[in-house]
């Protein structure tokens, strides 16, 4: 479904989901559930696209929780 809705470049999905996986993160810490917020950064890692904000932000946390 966001493939119909982003801009048609290369890659596009998968920064958009770099974005939406760090949100999520945000979102799940913010409300106190840590599982969820880290199931995030794991799919987030799993789209990962160097550069993105997304990305940047949550391949620290990745390497603190255990993850990469």
């Amino acid at each position: 479904d966001m493939k119909d809705k982003v801009l048609p470049r290369e890659n596009r999905v998968n920064l958009e989901l770099n974005g939406m996986y760090y949100g999520l993160y945000c979102y799940w810490t913010l409300h106190g559930d840590a599982e969820k917020a880290a199931d995030a950064i794991r799919q987030l890692m799993k789209v990962a696209y160097p550069g993105a904000f997304g990305y940047t932000k949550g391949l620290p946390i990745a390497k603190k929780l255990g993850i990469l």
